[in-house]
This record gives C-alpha cells, sequence and structure tokens, in this order.
C-alpha cells in the first residue's frame, strides 16, 4: 500500500452490533472516496468484522483501516485458533453461510490472510486501489 493519509485502529465488541460500528467508522475516514468505492469498502468490513465475530468466537475483534494515497486497506484481526477457508469455486445455495468470503474477493483489488505468529490468530485484510 501507499504511504497512509490516515490509519486507525478500533477495538470492536465481537457482538451482532460490531459489522454496523466496523462500516461506520471506515465511513468517516473515507468521506472524499468516489461512491461506487466507498460502498465496496463499507461492504469488505463488514463481511471481514461479521466473519471474524462468527468464527473466531472472541470476545472483541480489531478493526484496521488505513486510507493512503493509492488504496484503502481494511483489516480485522481477531484471536481465535481457526483461519478462513477459501471461497468455494460453486456457491451451496443451500447453505445460510461460506458468502462473505466469496463477497471480497470480488470486490477487493487483493485480499487474503496473515497468521499471527506465535499462533493463535490471524489478521483477515483486504485492499481497494483508488
Amino acid at each position: 500500500m501507499s504511504s497512509a493519509i490516515a490509519e486507525t485502529v478500533r477495538r470492536l465488541p465481537a457482538t451482532h452490533d460490531a459489522p454496523r460500528l466496523a462500516r461506520r467508522h471506515v465511513a468517516s475516514m473515507t468521506p472524499a472516496a468516489p461512491a461506487e468505492l466507498l460502498n465496496d469498502a463499507l461492504v469488505i468490513a463488514s463481511e471481514l468484522v461479521t466473519n471474524a465475530v462468527q468464527h473466531a468466537r472472541t470476545g472483541f475483534v480489531m478493526l484496521h483501516a488505513s486510507v493512503g494515497t493509492g488504496c484503502i486497506r481494511i483489516a480485522v484481526h481477531d484471536v481465535g485458533e481457526r483461519l478462513p477457508v477459501a471461497p468455494a469455486s460453486e456457491l451451496d445455495l443451500t447453505s445460510p453461510t461460506g458468502r462473505g468470503l466469496l463477497i471480497v474477493a470480488a470486490l477487493a483489488t487483493r485480499w487474503g490472510v496473515t497468521p499471527d505468529q506465535p499462533p493463535p490468530g490471524k489478521t483477515v485484510w483486504a485492499e481497494l486501489d483508488i
């Protein structure tokens, strides 16, 4: 990523309110972003936080957001032991879950997972080129 113009870290409770709080925070950091890019960033933040809350099953998650001259980066860290599973190439239409990382992959320019060393924990991140 290019050098950050604005960078924040926010601790979010691992509750049903966390995705809304993440969207609000990312929106406050990127008010001048084009509407389509901002919408994509909000969806990505919501999906990453939702996955962390649902699958990590810890008391909180950490939202890292930065805006640089060339990209918006959103990263969510949790201390859960499970690493995300890469999205399947085909969607299981009978499953009520399993779409979050497919959505992130479709919207982000780049995304990935960085496991903590030493475990447990990981950061799932996504970047959107401006």
